[in-house]
């Protein structure tokens, strides 16, 4: 089956099979157009000329879906009116409705579901939807829909070379079930056997006077029932009572001691829980309600991988920027400026020229924010404690600590929110890969690090040099090329040009400002690992090879 093209839904459509070059528009289309200005916008342009944002999208193909590139058409011409031509609604051809007396034989193919009592049937061409149909049959939309119940409203899916019912048998407003009609759908009863009603509140009052607590019930709670008559057994239930005030039944025991099971009258060991016998006194107060809900621990947002570093604390929700994106339509899609996205990520640059590909960047603080489009580390973090044990040698460690630490470590740093390896190298001198080799399980590139969990920072007889900042010392090769440090482990050998990574840097910004592939930069820097989440500030990376 072939589903019937809709030109009147043009507009809808953001790819076309006409695309142009958008500086021939004028060339090759036939439209009214308008000259782009300094300081217009798509909004500032449909306000002007009275057409939507959408039709300026569509009509212009090389414009894009935000509009960010409109800059580039200073001066140039585009269309404010459809250049395929005015699709008009069609004039009515056949004259007045004749009313049908007989339904007309059906035709074939007809779709599934078209009102059998129709008293003419119309082949759908091409180029025709319902304003056409309608207006040549004279016929509104909803008796349309009515007689052709598979179309739908938007009347998108009209298959082409297929009959549709396009007039009644008589007054279309007789047929059951139209919405005008006066004849309804027949009603068949369920047959069902009536029960007594039981008014679970009849004997229960909230009323003065005040009434003494049953023994053990809260003192804090916002509501309070009481029990006038204890003989009416469907009254005096504790679980009809859990039910009516849509409570557990653990919590209405939990609130109210006294009915619980060590003390109720009748135990059997097979019965379920909160399912034994169990009564109400009366003249006694139940609680029935809190003055509020305990509040739940909220669940912690586990950050995405690879981040830019610098990110703002506590950011809630990331974006990760593909090959199409552009630093205009990230903040266009969440609402932010310049300042907000470079408040929350200073490594893009004030000017979001240093934004890279394939890198997660925050978009909100708020509370409840959009989680990020993927999840790279699906580890659950684990809970602090403040417990210790001490070794022979008198050092005490604390727990919980990584898996994996090193045996003789004697001084702890307790990872907290916004804390990164770098940080924590930084903070107390030591290099990263002395700070790896202590803590192997957070991984090569930190992808592992974990929340309100020790690491290691300090061993007995700690030799491992520390990171100066320095100007960092050379050493000279064979081939009589200066080699700086510090340098990432692994650098390809036979390096001929070096960078001095600070921070906000990214991998994808320093392969394209030295002019070379990303894959040939991760390859000569295997250290920074293939997504540069292992990109650290202050060392050198190789840029170029002989």
């Amino acid at each position: 089956m072939r589903l019937l093209a809709v030109e009147a839904q043009l507009a809808l459509y953001v790819g076309t099979a006409w695309a142009v070059n958008s500086r021939q528009i004028l060339a090759q289309q036939s439209c009214q157009t308008y000259a782009v200005q300094s300081g217009d916008t798509c909004q500032s342009i449909s306000e002007t000329v009275g057409v939507t944002w959408a039709q300026i999208i569509s009509w212009n193909p090389e414009i894009d879906q935000l509009c960010s590139n409109l800059e580039t058409f200073l001066g140039t011409d585009i269309c404010i009116t459809n250049p395929r031509g005015d699709f008009s609604i069609p004039t009515n051809t056949h004259g007045a409705t004749s009313i049908a007396t007989t339904p007309a034989p059906v035709p074939t193919p007809i779709p599934d579901g078209t009102n059998a009592q129709c008293g003419q049937y119309y082949l759908i061409g091409s180029s025709e939807d319902c304003s056409t149909i309608t207006s040549k049959f004279n016929i509104e939309l909803d008796d349309f829909l009515f007689l052709n119940p598979q179309v739908w409203r938007n009347c998108t899916n009209l298959w082409l070379d297929y009959y549709y019912c396009v007039q009644p048998v008589g007054t279309i407003t007789t047929y059951p079930g139209h919405p005008d009609s006066s004849t309804t759908v027949p009603f068949v009863e369920t047959p069902a056997t009536a029960v007594p009603y039981v008014d679970l509140l009849e004997n229960y009052t909230t009323s003065q006077p005040v009434v003494p607590l049953a023994n053990g019930t809260r003192v804090d709670c916002h509501e309070y029932v009481w029990l006038a008559n204890a003989t009416d057994s469907a009254g005096a239930g504790c679980w009809g009572l859990a039910m009516y005030y849509d409570i557990e039944p653990e919590e209405l025991v939990l609130w109210n001691p006294s009915l619980s099971r060590e003390t109720a009258d009748a135990q059997d060991p097979a019965e379920l829980p909160y399912r034994y016998p169990c009564t109400l006194e009366q003249s006694v107060s139940y609680c029935v309600a809190l003055a509020a809900a305990t509040s739940s621990v909220a669940e912690p947002v586990t950050p995405p991988s690879p981040r830019a570093a610098g990110e703002v604390e506590n950011c809630t929700a990331w974006y990760k920027i593909e090959s199409w994106d552009t630093c205009e339509g990230v903040m266009a899609l969440y609402g932010l400026d310049i300042e907000d996205f470079f408040a929350m990520n200073p490594a893009v640059g004030i000017d979001c020229t240093k934004m890279a590909l394939g890198t997660f960047y925050c978009i909100s603080t708020d509370p409840g924010g959009v989680p990020p489009p993927e999840d790279d580390d699906d580890g659950a973090v684990p809970s602090s404690s403040t417990s210790s044990t001490t070794t022979e040698d008198g050092i005490s460690t604390p727990s919980p600590v990584q898996t994996g630490i090193t045996s003789n470590c004697n001084e702890f740093h307790k990872v907290v929110t916004g804390d990164t390896c770098w940080d924590i190298t930084q903070t107390y001198g030591i290099e990263p890969a002395t700070f790896y080799s202590w803590n192997p399980a957070v991984g090569s590139d930190c992808a592992y690090l974990q929340l309100d969990v020790y690491v290691c920072v300090g061993i007995e007889d700690d030799s491992s040099p520390t990171t100066t900042t320095t100007s960092p010392p050379s050493s000279t090769v064979g081939t009589g090329i200066v080699t700086p440090t510090p340098t990432q482990d692994g650098m390809v050998k036979g390096c001929t040009s070096f960078y001095y990574v600070v921070a906000g840097d990214g991998c994808w910004a320093i392969a394209n400002d030295h002019g070379i592939a990303l894959d040939d930069f991760y390859k000569w820097n295997p250290a920074v690992g293939d997504d540069c989440s292992g990109l650290w500030p202050s060392v050198y990376v190789c840029v170029a090879v002989g």
